[in-house]
């Protein structure tokens, strides 16, 4: 279902050492409703273009939105891509399907994240909270144009990680090409790191994170399924990511209406 789960342990994986990590996915969809996690299978869309040392990263239901209102344009970036994709198309061999995706990653930990819920009136709602400093990462990639997501949680993230989640990608979409934007995070501009050659990265402006459609999907699964929660073992936290990735892979549309900003529709009219 397009989500694996690295966590500690044995096992070697793209490349990192055994004792690292090992690997854990989806097995089935019935295992994603469960939350529970096994191999993530093939499947993958996005919007067609024919050509001619771990870093330091900052299922309740609430009264409000779980995702404040996109940028319905984005200055000189909305300006720019058309021409940026263009040029990147021309590298690619004159047969490729080439399909745009953003990238992105966040932690997901056992410090309690507050969020307003429902209560009775006139009752103020009472919610634990505690704060210890564990985490999971998820590195995500959408295609915000048909709500494609595909995802890996690893205990860490370092050029190497990322290495990892690019072949991950890569190897969900066969026989396709692939135009990733993303932040300008360190491990994504490393000497180390190994980008397949269907994969060619773009950088987004600096500092400006309501540029990339994953943002808004890390803050509705916060709100929606990891807030006013108290987690007891970082196994609890992983679970439940896996079930609210697995959530929104099943429902594409609901993707799709969070993370496709009005100025990448444009983009979709103008580049086909």
């Amino acid at each position: 279902m397009g989500v694996l789960v690295v966590g500690t342990g044995g096992g070697a994986v793209g490349g990192i050492c055994n004792s690292c990590v090992s690997w854990r996915g989806y097995h089935s969809e019935s295992a994603v409703a469960g939350g529970q996690c096994g191999g993530g299978q093939r499947g993958v869309a996005g919007l067609c273009l024919s050509s001619a040392a771990p870093p330091q990263m900052a299922e309740n239901g609430s009264p409000s939105s779980s995702c404040p209102r996109r940028p319905a344009s984005a200055g000189g970036i909305q300006k720019k891509l058309p021409q940026i994709v263009r040029e990147a198309i021309a590298q690619f061999p004159p047969e490729a399907v080439v399909k745009v995706w953003f990238q992105d990653e966040t932690r997901f930990g056992r410090i309690s994240d507050l969020r307003r819920c429902w209560a009775p009136f006139p009752d103020r709602p009472i919610v634990g909270h505690q704060v210890i400093r564990e985490y999971v990462y998820a590195l995500g990639a959408v295609n915000p144009f048909e709500g494609q997501l595909r995802c890996l949680i690893m205990p860490w993230v370092d050029a190497e990680i990322m290495s990892v989640f690019l072949a991950y990608v890569a190897s969900q979409c066969p026989g396709e090409h692939i135009l990733m934007f993303l932040d300008g995070a360190g491990w994504h501009r490393a000497n180390e790191l190994r980008v397949p050659p269907t994969i060619k990265l773009s950088f987004l402006p600096p500092y400006s994170p309501e540029l990339n459609p994953v943002e808004p999907l890390w803050r509705h699964m916060r709100e929606n399924y990891l807030g006013n929660r108290v987690f007891d073992t970082l196994d609890e936290v992983e679970n439940s990511v896996c079930a609210a990735l697995g959530q929104l892979i099943r429902q594409p549309e609901t993707v799709r209406s969070i993370a496709c900003f009005d100025w990448l529709n444009t983009l979709s009219m103008t580049s086909n």
